[in-house]
C-alpha cells in the first residue's frame, strides 16, 4: 500500500466531507445552542468553566469559539465540520491499524486494508444520521468526544503494531486522550471497553497476559473520572453559573424520576429505530417524541428486544468466527458490531435519561457499524474472488462500493442540512412527523417568535401547553410571550408554573423575578432572585436585579452589595456599574 495512495484517499475524505457540510456554514444557533452557548455565562468566562465537569473541554471549545468571534455561528460550524473531518480520517486510520496487528498481519491480507478504510471512512462521513452531530453545534458534545474516543483507541492501535522508536510517546498520547475523551461527554466511559475488546481480538497471545493487563489497567482506572464528577462532591458545580451545574441536577433527577426497567424496556424500541436509521436513513427527526414503555412483555418490545438481540448474536457470531482463524472480514465485522453496542451503552441501556432517543447518540457507534460495513462487503468480494475466480483488484471493488453507498447517502446529508439552516423548518419538520411532540411545537413557537411572528408562535406554546400542561418550557415561553404583551399578570402565572414545574429551570425563576419586580412585588422579586442565587451563586445578571429590587425596598446598602458581587464576577458588566455608581451618588448626595 503506498503512501500516496492513503494521502490521495484521506485527501478526497476531507473534500467530499467538506462538500457534504459546506451548506451549514452560517447556519444559525438552534434548539438547546441558547443554553450551552448564546446565555451560557460560562463561554464569555471560561473561568467559570472551573471546577471541570464531564463535559469540561467540549464547554471550553465553545469559549475559545466565542473568544475569537463571539455569536458568530461561522467559526462554531467550521469548528463542528473539522472534527468531523479528523474523527472520519481516524475511521480510515482504524480500519488500516486492525490489518497491521497481529491477528491479521502475515495472512495476505494486505490488499483488503485500505479498500477496507476508504469504505467504512466515507460511509461514517456522509450518512446523514451524522448531520444531528455536525450541524447542531452544542452538539459537538457527541463529535469532540468521539474525536477523543477514536483518537485513544487509535494510538492504542499504532503503539501495539510498532517497534519504531517514540512508542512511549504513542501510549501517553493515546492515554491522554482518553482522560479527554472523559472529560467531554460521558460516552467516554466505554472507551477502555473498546480497547480492552481490541486488544482480546488483535492481539491474542501477543506478549505475556500480565504485561499485557498492565498496559491496559491505566485505561481501565480512567472509568473513574465519570462516576466521579457526576457522583462524587460538587466537582462540576462550584459556583458555575452556566450549564455545567444545571446539566448535573437535571441528570441526576432522571436517574430518580425514570426507572431503569422503564427506560431498558424503551431503548429496545429505540435501538430498531437506530439499527433502521443506519441501513435506511429516512424519516429523520430533530425530536421523535417517544413515549416510555413500562412492560417487556408489550408486544412491540418484546420484538424489538428479539431484533436487537439478534443483531448482537450475529456481531458475537462473527467475533467468535474470526478469533477462531476462520475468517478475518469476520473478526473485524465482528468488532464493528460489538464496538456499535459498547459505544451506545451509555445512552441506551439501564442508565434513565429523560429523552430517550437523539440521532446524535449514534455518531460514535456509526463508527463501529461503519467498520462493520465495509468488512462485511470486503468479504463478500473475497468469496466472489475466490469462486468466481474475479479479476478485479480490490481497491477497485471498493471505489465502485464507495460510489455505490455514499453517494446517495451524501445527498440525503446534504440535504437534511438544508433543514438546520433556517430553525422554523427544522421544527416544522418535526411537527410533521411527530405532530403530538409538546417540545417540538413549542420549539417551532420559539422560532416564528424569534422571525416577528408572534401570533403564531404564541399558537404553537398554547397548542404545547395543550399537548402537555406539565411542559415546563412551554409554560416558560408562554409567559415571555405574556410579558411582552405587556399581560404582566398572566406572564407571572406562566412563570410560576414552570418554577413549581422545574424549580431547576434557572431562566424561568429569573423571569419570574423579573416580573415580580415589574408589577411592584418587590419582595416577591427579592425572594425569586435569592432562591436563583442558591442554585447558581455566580450568576451576576440575577445579583444585579436583585440589587435593583433591594433599592426598591430601600435597601441601598445591600443593593450595592449586590453590584459589587456581579462585577466581581463579571468586571465589564456595565448595568452593574451604572447601577453602583448611582447607589454611591445618591449616598454622596445625602
Amino acid at each position: 500500500m503506498g503512501r500516496y495512495q492513503k494521502a490521495a484517499a484521506l485527501a478526497v475524505l476531507a473534500a467530499f466531507t467538506f462538500i457534504i457540510y459546506s451548506n451549514t456554514l452560517n447556519g444559525p444557533f438552534v434548539f438547546d445552542d441558547g443554553l450551552y452557548i448564546v446565555k451560557n455565562p460560562q463561554i464569555q468566562n471560561p473561568s467559570l468553566l472551573w471546577p471541570p465537569s464531564t463535559r469540561y473541554l467540549a464547554y471550553l471549545s465553545f469559549a475559545l469559539n466565542y473568544a475569537w468571534g463571539g455569536l458568530d455561528t461561522f467559526g462554531y460550524h467550521l469548528f463542528n465540520l473539522a472534527v468531523h473531518i479528523a474523527n472520519s480520517a481516524l475511521v480510515f486510520a482504524l480500519a488500516l491499524l486492525v490489518f497491521k496487528t497481529s491477528a491479521l498481519k502475515g495472512r495476505g491480507l494486505e490488499e483488503y486494508a485500505l479498500p477496507t478504510a476508504l469504505i467504512a471512512s466515507f460511509l461514517f462521513a456522509a450518512h446523514p444520521v451524522q448531520t444531528q452531530a455536525v450541524s447542531y453545534i452544542t452538539q459537538r458534545l457527541a463529535s469532540l468526544a468521539a474525536l477523543f474516543y477514536l483518537l485513544s483507541l487509535v494510538l492504542y492501535l499504532k503503539w501495539r503494531t510498532t517497534d519504531a522508536g517514540g512508542r512511549a510517546f504513542i501510549y501517553i498520547a493515546a492515554l491522554l486522550a482518553a482522560v479527554a475523551a472523559q472529560f467531554t461527554k460521558e460516552i467516554g466511559f466505554t472507551l477502555p471497553v473498546v480497547i480492552l475488546l481490541a486488544e482480546l481480538a488483535f492481539f491474542r497471545g501477543a506478549g505475556r497476559p500480565g504485561k499485557r493487563f498492565a498496559a491496559i489497567a491505566p485505561f481501565l482506572l480512567t472509568m473513574a473520572i465519570v462516576p466521579a464528577l457526576l457522583f462524587g462532591p460538587e466537582l462540576s458545580a462550584g459556583a458555575d453559573p452556566g450549564v455545567s451545574e444545571n446539566i448535573r441536577a437535571h441528570q441526576m433527577r432522571d436517574l430518580t424520576m425514570v426507572s431503569s426497567h422503564d427506560y431498558m424496556a424503551t431503548q429496545s424500541r429505540v435501538m430498531v429505530t437506530y439499527l433502521r436509521l443506519l441501513v435506511l436513513p429516512v424519516g429523520q427527526n430533530i425530536d421523535y417524541g417517544y413515549s416510555f414503555f413500562t412492560s417487556f412483555l408489550a408486544p412491540e418490545v418484546l420484538f424489538s428486544s428479539i431484533l436487537v438481540t439478534a443483531v448482537f448474536g450475529l456481531g458475537v457470531f462473527l467475533f467468535i468466527r474470526g478469533l477462531k482463524g476462520r475468517s478475518a472480514h469476520a473478526l473485524v465485522a465482528g468488532y464493528g458490531i460489538l464496538f456499535f453496542f459498547i459505544a451506545i451503552s451509555v445512552e441506551s441501556s439501564i442508565i434513565p435519561i429523560k429523552d430517550v432517543i437523539y440521532e446524535h447518540r449514534l455518531y460514535l457507534p456509526n463508527a463501529g457499524a461503519a467498520v462493520f460495513f465495509a468488512a462485511m462487503l470486503m468479504g463478500l468480494f473475497d468469496v466472489l474472488k475466490k469462486r468466481f475466480a474475479l479479476k478485479v483488484p480490490a481497491l477497485v471493488w471498493a471505489i465502485v462500493m464507495t460510489i455505490i453507498l455514499a453517494a446517495p447517502l451524501a445527498a440525503a446529508a446534504w440535504s437534511r442540512n438544508n433543514l438546520w439552516n433556517d430553525e422554523v423548518l427544522l421544527w416544522r419538520d418535526a411537527v410533521a412527523k411527530s405532530p403530538a411532540n409538546a417540545r417540538a411545537r413549542n420549539n417551532l413557537g420559539t422560532g416564528l417568535y424569534l422571525k416577528g411572528l408572534r401570533a403564531e408562535g404564541m399558537a404553537e406554546f398554547k397548542k404545547a401547553v395543550s399537548l402537555d400542561a406539565s411542559f415546563a418550557d412551554a409554560r416558560y415561553n408562554l409567559g415571555n410571550a405574556y410579558k411582552d404583551m405587556g399581560f404582566i399578570e398572566d406572564a407571572i402565572k406562566e412563570f410560576d408554573a414552570a418554577v413549581r414545574l422545574d424549580p431547576l429551570k434557572l431562566s424561568a425563576r429569573n423571569n419570574l423575578g423579573l416580573a415580580y419586580y415589574s408589577a411592584g412585588s418587590y419582595g416577591k422579586a427579592v425572594g425569586q432572585f435569592e432562591a436563583l442565587l442558591v442554585l447558581a451563586p455566580s450568576n451576576y445578571r440575577a445579583r444585579n436585579s436583585l440589587g435593583l429590587a433591594y433599592l426598591k425596598m430601600g435597601r441601598p446598602e445591600e443593593a450595592a452589595s449586590e453590584f459589587r458581587a456581579a462585577l466581581a464576577i463579571n468586571p465589564g458588566f456595565e448595568d452593574a456599574l451604572l447601577n453602583l455608581n448611582e447607589v454611591e451618588l445618591e449616598k454622596g448626595r445625602e
